[in-house]
């Protein structure tokens, strides 16, 4: 069988087919994530947009497949509009910025595949983990919808994030992807196709490919078997903690209307977390109703404290804060020679037995949500503003330990992530001792899901949070405003609660625990809870917590490496369109002379 490269109008592939192509593969995305949570489906589902990196495409190509990649965005983070209408402008902007790395690596993989001719099998991770890895951090970064997190609920591969990140199932997935694509232009090489195939991968060659991805998923597998033994035998018990959850949409509580309401609710919560008998109790973010002032160069005040030594009985304020210690999730205002300074969302802990107060403010500050980038360099900055007024928050400086003493006398230590901070895997290492500090017991994550009024996104940032327990080995208990409260253990498995008798919204969970299915995520969110939590500890180490992004960095470098020497090539050299390519001086392929056979 012969294709002749001049005939355009056959060699070329349609744009009705290009697009249903770039089409199918943003759906299988699509329903490889929540809600759906097909993860499966992950496996597949860039080999229909792998395939279109090999083949002949006309020019408006580049348009039709950042069409689709930006539609799959606008679907997958529907979920950001539902607060406010202000938002959709936010909405559409961040689907924007999204789509732009999938439509950059499609690029990258042609232009790899021009000037080097190697299978996708290898270009596909060397493109695709480098462009995840920049997401992370660019514009204060957005670390969600990565092909790892297609792979939440398989507890094998999900362990090889305490020596890799996330880093190490993006890459298998990806592989995967690129072996079957090249299966599939192999195949289509050899038949009756009208559409041109650039450098086919030969039989032999897709086999040594297939090795490779087989060679890659044993060794994760079989490291995360031998690693959930270790686990295992690795857990003791912790302290008893409650994490309050309540049901409040986030336009609730920007009503005054609503806040005596929205504060007796809390009040009622609170009453009932104290009856666990717990050592902490755990406020959702910026829950506190009330900003409050914090002397410059002090952590806070501690509340509960009476007016009137003399009196004979507390406050009402005193009854609410006393007993067990208490994290508040609340805003504050430093105050500085009799003036506001900064304002911060931060995590206060009140110790009422011991007079201990400590204080986190938050590092990572959400665009648009909790400050307005660039408002004084363009101009209409604040139409994507969710509020009138100025809401803008300072970023916090480092995680200290909060200091936790249990009824048996044991100490504790953990440290606090707020909101979509238990998504960043860089200040998640800071907080469990990669910024040289003793390594906590456990991991706090106080969130504010609210805006999201129970849509996937409730589901979709547990999934990814999971991995932040297995890359620090810490048990990870959250408190979230319309949940997904949970707790997580060092293995990266979402316990499942039982009801408590006798305790209105009652639920208890601990070591002895099964595992929850992601399918009855649901069933614990847009409701009041209290999550009784007895934490496991963990004495095992994380490698991943001083290594870092090691195989990120590695196949940053990598690409730059590999793009550098096509660029020489192109000057200096030659290319696999003229005479022979990379991937003929390395596996003795023949070269591609215009036609195939």
């Amino acid at each position: 069988m012969k294709i002749n490269l001049s005939e355009k109008s056959e060699a070329s592939i349609s744009g009705r087919r290009l697009l249903a192509l770039a089409a199918l593969s943003s759906v299988l995305q699509y329903l490889s994530f929540f809600p759906a949570n097909l993860g499966f489906l992950g496996w597949i589902a860039l080999v229909p947009f792998l395939v279109l990196a090999k083949v002949a495409v006309e020019r408006r190509a580049g348009w039709l497949v950042w069409g689709v990649c930006f539609c799959q965005f606008l679907a997958s983070l529907r979920w950001m509009m539902v607060a406010d209408e202000r938002m959709i402008a936010t909405w559409i902007l961040l689907a924007w910025w999204c789509s732009l790395f999938p439509w950059f690596a499609w690029r990258l993989l042609r232009l790899l595949d021009a000037r080097t001719g190697l299978p996708l099998t290898f270009t596909v991770g060397l493109v695709w983990l480098p462009l995840e890895h920049a997401r992370a951090y660019l514009l204060t970064g957005f670390p969600w919808y990565y092909l790892a997190h297609t792979q939440h609920d398989v507890l094998p591969l999900l362990q090889t994030a305490d020596f890799a990140g996330t880093q190490y199932v993006s890459l298998l997935v990806a592989v995967c992807n690129g072996w079957l694509a090249d299966l599939l232009c192999c195949w289509g090489a050899q038949s009756a196709t009208k559409v041109s195939i650039n450098h086919p991968v030969r039989r032999s060659l897709l086999g040594v490919c297939g090795v490779v991805f087989l060679g890659l998923f044993c060794f994760g597998w079989g490291y995360g078997v031998w690693r959930l033994n270790q686990v295992a035998e690795s857990l003791s018990r912790g302290p008893l903690v409650v994490a309050m959850q309540a049901s409040h949409p986030q336009s609730a509580r920007n009503d005054a209307a609503y806040f005596d309401a929205i504060w007796e609710d809390y009040k009622i919560l609170l009453s009932r977390a104290k009856r666990f008998e717990p050592d902490l109790i755990i406020w959702p973010e910026t829950s506190f109703p009330f900003e409050l002032p914090v002397s410059f160069g002090t952590e806070g005040p501690l509340l509960g404290q009476k007016r009137n030594p003399e009196a004979a009985e507390n406050t009402q304020v005193d009854r609410e804060f006393s007993g067990p210690a208490q994290l508040l999730g609340s805003g504050v205002v430093v105050v500085k020679d009799g003036k506001p300074h900064k304002r911060h969302n931060a995590s206060l802990l009140q110790d009422f037995k011991r007079g201990i107060v400590r204080r986190y403010d938050k590092i990572h500050r959400v665009p648009f949500g909790e400050y307005l980038p660039l408002k004084g360099i363009i101009p209409g900055m604040y139409l994507l503003s969710p509020y009138e007024f100025d809401y803008s928050i300072s970023a916090g400086e480092g995680f200290p330990r909060f200091p936790l003493i249990g009824k048996d006398g044991r100490e504790y230590t953990f440290s606090t992530l707020i909101c979509f901070e238990d998504s960043d895997f860089s200040l998640a290492r800071l907080a469990a001792g990669a910024d040289g500090q003793e390594p906590p017991d456990f991991l706090v994550n106080q969130s504010n899901d609210g805006w999201f009024k129970g849509t996937e996104e409730h589901e979709q940032h547990l999934a990814v949070a999971r991995f932040r327990s297995v890359e620090t080995r810490k048990s990870l208990i959250r408190s979230v405003n319309m949940g997904v409260s949970a707790l997580v253990d060092p293995a990266g498995r979402v316990l499942e609660p039982t009801t408590v008798e006798g305790i209105v919204d009652g639920y208890r969970v601990g070591m002895e625990s099964a595992p929850l299915a992601a399918g009855r995520w649901k069933e614990f969110k847009a409701k009041p809870i209290l999550l009784g939590a007895e934490i496991p500890l963990s004495s095992m180490n994380a490698p991943y917590v001083q290594w870092g992004d090691w195989l990120a960095w590695s196949f940053d470098l990598a690409l730059v490496l590999f793009l550098g020497i096509s660029l020489w090539r192109k000057r200096f050299g030659k290319t696999p369109s003229g005479k022979a390519g990379l991937s003929a001086m390395v596996f003795g392929q023949p070269r591609f002379d215009g036609s195939a056979s």
